[in-house]
């Protein structure tokens, strides 16, 4: 059997390898009983391929904060295992809005709403409204993802 590039309709290279994507589709509801506290989307544990990137969706009337523990430290140097350390980095979406993250390599998601001021504030009473994120990316080879730490 052959594999054929749809883009160009010829036949790939028989070294190319067939690498599965890394994927997290995830959503969260806050209500007004979750106060001030951000709560969690996902936690990647330690040592399993972190998220890349993606897509968060504020569906609600209230702006969010999400904060996200992205990973740094490495060196790019083939030869040494790096130890990675988080930072965490967070960025705004406003009610209905969308927003691309940052490229890079993150483990951890924690929304909270906030108020026009971009002060923790709590849903008005009976409110609700959902948060989504997504992360898509296709690692080169089997063992070139990140890990979380």
């Amino acid at each position: 059997m052959q594999i054929y590039d749809l883009k160009s309709s010829t036949a790939k290279a028989a070294c190319d390898k067939a690498v599965l994507p890394i994927i997290f589709q995830g959503a969260i509801t806050l209500t007004d009983a979750d106060g001030t506290t951000p709560k969690n989307i996902t936690t990647v544990t330690a040592g399993n391929p972190a998220y890349y990137g993606g897509l968060v969706r504020n569906v609600g009337c209230q702006p969010v904060e999400i904060t996200l523990k992205y990973l740094g430290g490495a060196d790019c140097d083939a030869c040494t295992t790096d130890t990675l350390t988080t930072t965490d980095i967070t960025v705004s979406v406003g009610p209905d809005e969308g927003l691309s993250l940052p490229d890079g390599w993150w483990q951890q998601a924690d929304v909270v709403t906030v108020d026009t001021a971009g002060d923790p504030a709590a849903l008005a009473a009976g409110q609700t409204q959902t948060v989504k994120l997504d992360s898509f990316y296709t690692p080169a080879c089997p063992d070139c993802g990140k890990l979380a730490v």
